[in-house]
């Protein structure tokens, strides 16, 4: 199988099961937003929120380093499952120690530290989970991470409709999180022994009978510039949930709201989030071999990235108060406009995860932790001024712009390793993506009256047609598309 073929073979495989479970998890949240009411929904979302932000303490960058290093080398697997499994382990109880002392500092209410602390709970076995599917994702087998995805997500839609049905809890929601967690963690243990036993029986086997030359401080120490990244991203993902309850006078239904529109915006990260697990182990051996191929590739992807991202950026800002009423109901109107603005950081987090990871791929995973720390201080600096003022429609404003700042900086930086494409080319594409887009909502706007489920049908139509006689589709593209079906028809 060819790079081309593994990368598309990867990216349905993920989307496939990205879409599944992200389909089965948006029912999962309308179920319980609904049946929680927004306040009681609020609760559950700080809850996941401060999982949110303490979670990359239970990992710190030894996901990415390790998908990196064994993507180069697959005989290194093993080492380094046995030494992560240990120091995960370690990092785990400090976190859920972490969790309780904020809890306790801040004397939130009691249902509310319940609820966190299960959550925090779930957190530890997901977090050892992610080391099979890391591995998974090294040896480019990207099935059996979907698997997981598919179970959890299953076991959480199923519980919350017995939930619903036996009239249960906020904190009986919370303890499903774990249910759904613990089991899933017994599958990635299964799926590693069954899928990759040559690397599980590594885990009853002595660290330094096999490499002896890599030692936990060196793992932690180059894997700290990837922890570092993803703890300022997680904490300008999550924080300004946080922040909304110490800022904001009776902050559960803010909350509510607010959260309601975010679970709309991750939902559509599905398309980017499979582009980009099934590109990183790649890019991390592109870049070893030919700079060319790692320059195509992301030329490529982002192109792609931008294509879909936009128009559903544009669907959605004209849509919102029909989506909002349909899948949440009367109650979460307040989310409305929320969305109209959290929708673009759709975008910018999309195009942003591309440029990331290439960052990561090349090395570069330290330059990437200054661009993201400087983002968390603008976000929490700017959250700070328009949340007390603005309530949580200043935090999607502030999530936009946060974004927006860390794509500009990340494209400056790849373009000193001259791994972007020229400047022009790219703003081509974005002229190209935004007139079919302006056409889809000129469309949209006209045809308010009609069903909603036809109105997103003829703004997919209108937007492919007008993309089409823009010339969106190049002679790169149609070489690619030929070249898929043709290796597809020959099996």
């Amino acid at each position: 199988m060819n790079r081309l073929q593994l990368i598309a073979k990867n990216t349905a495989v993920m989307f496939t099961a990205n879409m599944a479970s992200k389909i089965l998890a948006f029912f999962y949240i309308m179920y319980t937003a609904r049946y929680l009411g927004a306040r009681e929904f609020g609760i559950l979302s700080f809850a996941l929120a401060v999982i949110g932000v303490f979670s990359i303490y239970t990992d710190m960058g030894l996901n990415p380093y390790m998908v990196r290093e064994v993507a180069r080398d697959h005989s290194l697997s093993g080492i380094y499952l046995k030494s992560l499994t240990k120091i995960k382990i370690v990092f785990c109880i400090l976190t859920y120690g972490f969790i309780t002392i904020f809890l306790f500092a801040l004397d939130y209410p009691a249902d509310t530290v319940m609820v966190t602390h299960l959550m925090a709970l779930s957190l530890i076995f997901n977090a050892l989970a992610s080391i099979s599917y890391a591995l998974f994702q090294s040896f480019e087998q990207m099935e059996y991470v979907s698997l997981g995805q598919i179970i959890n997500a299953l076991i959480l839609l199923a519980g919350t409709i017995a939930a619903i049905h036996l009239h249960l809890s906020t904190v009986s929601f919370a303890a499903l999180n774990l249910l759904a967690s613990i089991i899933t963690f017994f599958y990635a243990l299964f799926a590693l022994r069954s899928k990759l036993p040559q690397v599980f029986h590594f885990l009853t086997l002595p660290i330094s009978d096999h490499n002896p030359e890599i030692t936990y401080k060196d793992m932690v120490r180059q894997a700290l510039p990837f922890g570092l990244s993803g703890l300022f991203i997680g904490i300008y993902y999550y924080i300004d949930t946080i922040m909304l309850s110490l800022l904001v006078p009776d902050a559960n239904q803010a909350i509510g709201w607010y959260n309601a529109a975010y679970r709309i915006v991750i939902f559509l990260m599905v398309i980017p989030s499979a582009i980009i697990s099934a590109l990183y182990p790649i890019l991390s051996k592109s870049f070893l071999s030919q700079g060319k191929e790692l320059i195509f590739i992301f030329e490529r992807s982002t192109k792609y990235i931008i294509s879909i991202s936009m128009p559903a950026c544009v669907g959605i800002t004209l849509l919102a108060p029909q989506f909002i009423h349909i899948i949440y109901g009367s109650n979460y109107q307040g989310s409305s406009i929320c969305l109209q603005i959290l929708v673009w950081s759709f975008l910018f987090a999309a195009i942003g995860a591309i440029f990331g990871n290439t960052l990561n791929a090349i090395n570069r995973q330290t330059s990437l932790t200054v661009i993201t720390g400087i983002g968390m201080i603008c976000n929490i600096t700017l959250n700070l001024v328009l949340i007390p003022r603005y309530s949580y429609n200043g935090a999607a404003w502030v999530a936009d712009l946060t974004r927006l700042l860390i794509i500009i900086a990340e494209y400056i930086l790849l373009a000193r390793y001259a791994i972007t494409p020229p400047l022009r080319s790219c703003l081509k594409t974005v002229f190209q993506v935004f007139t079919a887009s302006l056409v889809m909502g000129i469309f949209i706007v006209v045809a308010q009256s009609i069903a909603l489920v036809w109105i997103i049908i003829g703004s997919v139509a209108i937007y492919g047609l007008a993309f089409y006689l823009m010339r969106g589709i190049d002679e790169a593209d149609t070489i690619l598309l030929h070249r898929l079906w043709a290796r597809g028809s020959n099996g």
